[in-house]
Formats: structure tokens, sequence, C-alpha cells
């Protein structure tokens, strides 16, 4: 796995990281470190949509993202208005700081019950908000990991549906960056001679 700058992660409010499926995984890699280090800087957890930062410790990251978002379903706060302002969080943070990757889950999948189609479309759309909105961008790449490569042939159908949605997404957004960055190249637009 390459190695990023940042490796986001959602779990439950109170970070203890063995309550949750990815968190747990997560700590079992890093290391306990990880959840002394939150526990010190972060004692009474976070919000829905807040963040917690640590070290990546045994990770190949630098730093961890660790923020919380609540079961799908739920009206207050809207599930995929928290999902939007943890991503923008997230991304805004890593930004500020320098950082050149960021690597995402497919966020609120799996025990939260989020739907995969509206996820991967509001996924892509935060990272495009982003790159759109901000004058200068740090972070070179930004990736969402949908599963392993290596279990691709053991998935069911319904990751193999949620790796096609972030996908067909992904492909999108890229057409979008590239078209956004030859506009940026020709301001007013490419010098086509006329015929």
């Amino acid at each position: 796995m390459k190695k990023e700058d940042v490796l986001v992660c959602s779990g439950p409010k109170n970070l203890k990281l063995n309550n949750g499926g990815l968190s747990k995984a997560l700590l079992s890699a890093a290391g306990r470190e990880m959840q002394d280090e939150l526990y010190q800087n972060y004692s009474n957890g976070v919000e829905y949509g807040g963040i917690a930062t640590s070290r990546g410790y045994q990770l190949p990251c630098k730093f961890v993202y660790h923020g919380a978002l609540q079961k799908w379903g739920t009206s207050q706060p809207d599930p995929l208005s928290t999902l939007e302002e943890f991503m923008m969080t997230c991304l805004v943070m890593a930004n500020s700081h320098c950082r050149s990757s960021i690597a995402f889950p497919t966020l609120g999948l799996g025990f939260l019950d989020y739907p995969s189609d509206q996820v991967a479309k509001l996924m892509t759309k935060t990272i495009g908000d982003f790159s759109f909105k901000q004058s200068a961008v740090n972070i070179k790449d930004i990736v969402i990991v949908v599963f392993e490569e290596e279990r691709l042939s053991l998935q069911s159908q319904t990751d193999l549906k949620t790796y096609n949605q972030f996908h067909n997404e992904a492909q999108k957004l890229t057409l979008i960056i590239n078209m956004k960055k030859r506009s940026d190249l020709h301001p007013t637009g490419p010098n086509i001679p006329p015929t």
C-alpha cells in the first residue's frame, strides 16, 4: 500500500476505536499509542462531523483524521450533510497543513447503512467542490478506497456495484477537473483559429 500523508477514519463519537469496524482495524494495525493519543487530546470525543487528529504510528500514513458519522435514517443532523461537512473539513485541514495526499474509505457504508449511490455522488462532489473553491491546492492525491484489490474476486455483487458507482462518479469528476485545468490555461477559452 502506498503511504499517504493522511488517512481518514470514521468511528464512534467517543473515539473508542475498538467500538467501530474500520477504527478497530486501524487501531490493531497502528498500535495502542493511537488510542492513548486520542484519549489524551480528545477526552470528550468528537461531535458528528467533527475531527480529531492523531499520528499514524504503524499505519502507512503520517496522520489519521478521526470523525464520527451517525447511522443512516437519522433525521437530525442530516447524515449526508454531516458526511459532506466532515469530508470538506478533512480536505481543508489537510490542505492548510500542506499535506500532499489523503485517503478516504467509502464513508458511511457498512454498519452505518448509507446508500452507496448517494455516498459515491456526495464524496466525489465534495472533492470537486473543494478543488474548485481553493485558490491554492497543496493536495496532489485524493484517494477513495473502495476495497482491497487482492480480495476483488471474493467480493459480493453489492461490493462490485459500490465499486462501479464510485468509479463512474470519479470519471465524471476527473473530466470536470481536466476541463477546469484547460480553462485555467486558457481563461478566455482555447485559442482556435477561424476556419
